[in-house]
Formats: structure tokens, sequence, C-alpha cells
């Protein structure tokens, strides 16, 4: 991996997209002023630990590669990275978020398309920031978590129509629909609240059916 130390070390926007690259080196500490990183279309399946050192890293892409083949894609340590708001996770054939994920904070930006994912953890709610969210093209997901009405600045959320949870008949009107949706039913959650009101008057929409987490509010007495 010499060729590596032809990199000058002061760089802080580094682009090496269909490189086959089939691993980094495992100490970045050379580059940690990096700000920008873009890995895509590679033969990665794995991030080394030591990207914890790149604090300065706000733009991370790593779509086209070989993550899901890995049981840790993303090193724990890479909780450090605190100022990370753009994360580009597409067409890794993951079936599952890496655990360290909801531990970025910061992120604005999560694109997860075209995986294999089957689910998405409660623990998203921890990513509060998130304005976009991208999930399509995973076709073993059936529903994302009501846990995801806890990220409310979401204004761009591209998933597939085929959804079971929200559902059709809330996500093809629009983001804010579905967002809005979400949100009473997590702050519902959040309350231990034993009454739902659903009306058309408080989401500003009309439903023709309940969603599985409703049915599974299991205090429920009341639901208008």
């Amino acid at each position: 991996v010499e060729g590596w130390l032809l990199l000058p070390p002061l760089v802080r926007d580094m682009n090496l997209v269909h490189n086959n690259l089939s691993a980094l080196p495992h100490d970045l500490s050379r580059w940690k002023g990096l700000s920008k990183l873009r890995l895509d279309h590679n033969s990665l399946s794995e991030i080394p630990p030591s990207i914890s050192v790149c604090e300065s890293l706000t733009d991370l892409s790593i779509s086209g590669n070989r993550l899901g083949e890995s049981a840790v894609p993303l090193p724990p340590s890479a909780e450090r990275l605190t100022s990370l708001t753009m994360l580009n996770l597409n067409s890794n054939s993951l079936t599952l978020l890496p655990a360290v994920v909801p531990s970025l904070t910061a992120l604005t930006s999560l694109t997860l398309a075209s995986n294999l994912l089957e689910n998405l953890p409660k623990s998203i709610a921890n990513l509060s920031c998130l304005t976009r969210l991208s999930v399509k093209n995973n076709p073993h997901l059936t529903a994302v978590p009501v846990a995801l009405g806890a990220c409310k600045l979401i204004t761009l959320l591209d998933s597939d129509p085929t959804l079971l949870f929200p559902g059709p008949e809330i996500t093809t009107q629009g983001v804010e629909a579905t967002m809005r949706h979400l949100i009473t039913l997590q702050e519902c959650s959040e309350s231990a609240s034993r009454s739902i009101d659903l009306s058309a008057g408080t989401l500003g929409l009309q439903i023709s059916s309940l969603g599985v987490s409703v049915c599974l509010q299991h205090s429920l007495l009341a639901l208008d």
C-alpha cells in the first residue's frame, strides 16, 4: 500500500472513487485533517478503526462497496466523528444498519439506498438532526420505525411505495404528511399515552388502515 504515501498529508478533500481498493491503511493519522472522503465503487468490506482520527470529517461516501460482508463494517471508534453530517452507504448489500450509525448525531443526510436492509433500529431516533434519509430499493424493508418520528427535521424521505408502514395511503401524500403521522405516533409513545387522536384534523390527512405499530400499543385505552 506504499502508493498511499504519495498522497499529501494536508489534503482536505480526498476522492478515491473507482480505484479497486480492497482495504484502507490501518493508520489514517497522516490524513487526520480530511473533511471529505469519497471511497465509492471500490471493494472495501470494512473501514479501519483509525478513521476516528479524522475528527474534521464532514462528508463520508462509501457507496458501491462490500460493507455487507463484514460483521463490523464501520468501527465503534467512528462515533468520534462528531463533525460528520453526510454519510452515504448506498449499494453495500447491508442487511443491518451499522451499529455505530445512531451514534453519529450530527448527521443531516443518511443514504442507505439499494441495500438488503430488513429493518431500521429504534435508535435511529438519536439522529435528530437528519433532514434527508434515503432507504429506497431495499426489497426486504417493509416498514420504517415509529421512532423515526423523533427526527422532526426530515424534509426528504426517499422510500419505496411498497412500505406496509406507514402505508401507501400516507406515503403517497408526501414527506410532510408521512412525518406528521410518525411524529404523532412517536410523541404518543414517548408520553406512554393511553389515548391517540388520529382524526383527519389532527394529522391533516385521512387514513384507510392502521399501521401495526398502533395496534401494538398495549396500554391503549382510547382511540379517537
